[in-house]
């Protein structure tokens, strides 16, 4: 895992750093008297400078957790596995097809066996038989009545 950095540490140490590094200056200032012709870069712009770098470094650091985190949970490395061995997923994909048209199939049985025994125990079948029987008797008087010699 990536590991924490205590960012108002850093910010402590680079401000101790560079007052420290301004008396420094200070004093190798009074001791030469050379004048140059660069521009002279005042310490506090330093300090803003790597307070402003500082806080780039967080937020990227912010960042890169927020990406490891959302790699853990995406299961990137299972995926890798799959794509090299194209074999293996249609292997996979076959027996998950196979389970579930088996699991499917056996469902169904099991569902319309219980529904049936439940149907059988509250309504009476002759009910059914006398419907139908009622159903070709009124086949037979068409038949007879439209076609006397069928």
């Amino acid at each position: 895992m990536i590991k924490k950095i205590n960012y108002k540490e850093i910010k402590e140490l680079k401000t101790k750093e560079l007052e420290e590094s301004k008396i420094d200056v200070a004093k190798s200032t009074e001791d030469t008297e050379e004048v140059t012709n660069k521009p002279e870069v005042s310490t506090e712009h330093r300090l803003e400078d790597v307070l402003e770098k500082v806080d780039e470094i967080s937020a990227l650091n912010r960042k890169l957790d927020s990406i490891a985190s959302r790699m853990e949970g995406s299961r990137i490395e299972d995926i890798l596995q799959n794509y090299g061995s194209p074999w293996r997923i249609i292997r996979i994909n076959f027996l998950v097809g196979l389970a579930r048209g088996i699991g499917l199939t056996v469902g169904t049985a099991v569902f319309l066996a219980i529904a049936l025994y439940i149907l059988s125990k509250i309504v009476t079948l002759p009910l059914v038989g006398e419907y139908i029987a009622e159903l070709l008797e009124w086949i037979e008087s068409y038949r007879v009545n439209n076609y006397p010699n069928f």
